[in-house]
């Protein structure tokens, strides 16, 4: 057992959560037996962009949501959390299955759920198909042509949803693709047809937009293109189709001063009760570079369309941009709307709330009551106390998600591209007049962890966990169940690239990201950050000698002061590192010592030198008498506690080295060859006992079968630590 050892924890980005595995375990095992460790999601709280929330019209408080990346979630209303459906899916199926498009549920069964996934054009998409609310799938492949079309996170996102149940006839589902018209499935999604009878056959990405059932009317059926502009219906089930009569077409009403051609295009649609279709139109799908757009609803018993935009929502003819999408109306209550603005950017977006069907509105965002409190489950929202924040958050950017709870109409929900909220009291805003006091919001994304992981350290001193994320720049982790205080800040990084801790001084640290000057240095281990005095260029990887003298950059540029400045590597001539290295990695516990390889060549270079006169940027090829194989590496890692003990990772195979990178061995799990096929990571955690080797966790195959795995024996033989749950 590991006992008597202060456990260290080791963190996996998979591939868009970070997981952590205690080491507390032990096992002698020659086969890839399993151990049941326990995994949970370290606590962020979202952190990612949430195309849409999908509420079931007839059970109260059942909703999912999607992430355009990073699954999808049900609402669980007694742990009062979301609750991640899709976490079975392995690394084989990361941009199938955790990529979901459309999201479409039965309203006359709640436990029956619908889940198209594809992530990006060219990979396979899929019909999830569940009947107790996502706890198990059926799994069906989608036909071609449209199999690799899906994108749930490419432009055309924000829209949806383009899968719906017909309420009439349950078994049947109709998908509004992206580029091959609509289709039909009669058995519950196992199989599919083209609708002949839609006008479109093919469009051009992103195609259709949305598929709306009107649920108080039996064969009522609208689909929106949104390649082109337009709202077709048909009012016999599929079987006839056409352009919705005199629908806004064309030009929008007010033009935009800087582009006034712009055309109209269909985003997303409600329908009441007493037939009102409302709908967002934009001039091009989301959620990227919206320009203009109007609101506008469509009396299905009187065949008339009026515009109902909210004055003053947008500033397009005098130069400004955004558009309308989220939409939804209040089921108890004909004649509530509520719409989001999207992509206003300045002022930031809001959401507008119409008592009398859009006659007129009140701006929520205007009127919100935002307190401190409001962020307290993720108190990083704060976006690092900076102007125009000052430690309360302001209502979001993205909001196509926009929901109405249809069993409680005080309860509304939105989402942004980095988290949800959501308020009780939406009725306060009916008597609100002045700033701020309306309805309270809070957050509402507790369960949700979508931050897409670019880096991670966990240091032998100080926080368990340090992370690079994409969009939210990194984290600092004293404590995994609850949110960090705050994100990095000084700078904010709009995504963080690189990452590394001193070995032999833990508190220094480097990170470097995407926002100037590029990086920054921290001596507190992580709590704090002092920028680069010098730029240099966005979005690299950094690595910190062992010591903490000297910073490398993935450009090979390097910093003997902590950042003040900056020498560029020679490509050529002694000492010199090739051009086309992979990132730099550092050695933990010599002074000064740095690694890098050549795909190309197979070479691997470092700084070492055997009489300890290293400068920490002259460097030397460690391995020429026999080269690794010319492939690209996943990671070069150094054990945290022995010097020159490297672990190098290729896509099928691991390799060890214990003299700085001079020879190499292939780590085949007790010398059979064909028993590790794939590796994705490795990592060097606590070891079994005081004074043995780290123990080894590695993401990849083993004997046939996918997933993490320890060894306590230098990779002789491998344990899998992960279930089939967990992948």
């Amino acid at each position: 057992m590991f006992s008597g050892l202060k456990c260290r924890w080791i963190a996996f980005a998979l591939p868009v959560f970070v997981l952590l595995v205690r080491v507390c375990a032990g096992s002698d095992a020659p086969s890839p037996k399993h151990e049941s460790y326990t995994f949970n999601p370290v606590t962020i709280v979202a952190g990612g962009y949430i195309p849409n929330i999908i509420a079931h019209p007839a059970e109260p408080g059942l909703f999912y949501l999607r992430t355009d990346m990073g699954g999808a979630y049900r609402w669980d209303a007694g742990q009062q959390k979301w609750i991640q459906l899709l976490d079975f899916t392995d690394a084989n199926h990361y941009v199938n299955y955790l990529g979901p498009e459309s999201i479409a549920l039965d309203p006359t069964d709640p436990n029956k759920l619908y889940i198209a996934t594809g992530m990006y054009p060219g990979n396979q998409g899929y019909i999830l198909y569940s009947e107790n609310r996502g706890a198990s799938f059926h799994i069906y492949p989608l036909p071609a042509p449209f199999a690799t079309t899906l994108g749930s996170n490419t432009n055309g996102r924000a829209e949806g949803e383009r899968l719906a149940v017909n309420p009439f006839k349950t078994n049947e589902l109709l998908f509004a693709t992206r580029q091959n018209g609509l289709w039909k499935s009669a058995d519950r999604g196992q199989t599919w047809a083209q609708v002949t009878s839609f006008p479109l056959k093919s469009t051009s990405d992103p195609g259709l937009g949305f598929v709306l059932f009107d649920r108080f009317a039996s064969g009522r059926v609208f689909v929106g293109d949104l390649a082109d502009g337009g709202l077709y219906q048909s009012a016999d089930g599929g079987a006839t189709w056409g352009l919705t009569p005199a629908q806004p077409s064309g030009k929008f009403a007010v033009l935009n001063k800087n582009n006034p051609n712009l055309t109209r295009k269909p985003q997303k649609a409600a329908i009441d009760s007493e037939g009102i279709l409302y709908l967002t139109i934009g001039d091009q799908a989301g959620p990227n570079n919206m320009q203009n757009g109007e609101v506008w609803k469509y009396d299905t018993k009187a065949n008339h369309w009026t515009n109902i935009t909210p004055p003053g929502a947008l500033t397009v003819s005098a130069g400004g941009r955004g558009g309308f999408l989220g939409i939804d109306v209040d089921a108890q209550k004909p004649g509530t709307v509520v719409v989001a603005t999207f992509d206003r950017w300045e002022p930031i977006d809001t959401v507008y709330l119409s008592r009398d069907a859009g006659a007129t509105w009140k701006d929520l965002g205007w009127l919100a009551k935002y307190t401190v409190n409001s962020i307290a489950k993720s108190p990083w929202l704060s976006w690092g106390n900076v102007p125009p924040y000052y430690g309360v958050p302001r209502f979001g950017w993205w909001m196509s998600a926009l929901t109405i709870d249809p069993a409680n109409s005080d309860h509304l929900m939105f989402a942004t591209g980095a988290t949800l909220y959501a308020t009780s009291n939406l009725s306060a805003a009916d008597t609100a007049t002045a700033q701020g006091s309306g309805p309270y919001w809070d957050v509402e994304g507790q369960g949700i962890e979508e931050c897409a992981i670019l880096g991670l350290i966990s240091p032998t001193q100080g926080a368990h966990l340090l992370s690079a994320t994409g969009d939210v720049g990194g984290f600092k982790h004293d404590d995994f169940a609850v949110s960090p205080a705050m994100m990095m800040t000084n700078p904010i990084s709009g995504s963080g690239t690189g990452l590394d801790w001193a070995g032999q001084s833990p508190y220094l640290m480097v990170r470097t990201g995407d926002t100037a000057p590029f990086g920054a240095t921290s001596t507190d281990g992580g709590s704090t950050w002092t920028p680069f005095r010098t730029a240099v260029p966005s979005s690299l990887a950094a690595a910190i000698s062992a010591e903490g003298g000297v910073i490398y950059l993935s450009n090979a540029q390097y910093s003997l002061d902590h950042g003040a400045t900056f020498a560029a590597t020679p490509t050529s001539g002694t000492g010199s590192l090739p051009a086309g290295v992979s990132a730099i990695y550092a050695d933990k516990v010599r002074p000064k010592v740095f690694y890098a390889f050549q795909a190309s060549t197979g070479n691997f270079y470092s700084t070492y030198k055997a009489d300890g006169a290293e400068d920490g940027h002259t460097w030397t090829l460690m391995n020429q008498s026999k080269p690794l194989p010319a492939s690209s590496t996943g990671a070069i890692v150094p054990v945290y506690s022995i010097a020159g003990d490297i672990w190098l990772t290729q896509a099928s195979a691991l390799y060890h080295s214990t003299d700085f990178g001079a020879t190499w061995t292939r780590v085949n799990a007790g010398g059979t060859a064909g028993l590790l096929t794939a590796v994705m990571t490795v990592a060097a955690g606590a070891p079994e006992s005081s004074g043995a080797y780290p123990a080894l966790f590695l993401y990849g195959t083993y004997n046939g079968v996918q997933g993490i795995f320890r060894s306590t024996d230098k990779g002789a033989t491998w344990v899998r630590v992960t279930d089939d749950t967990h992948n």
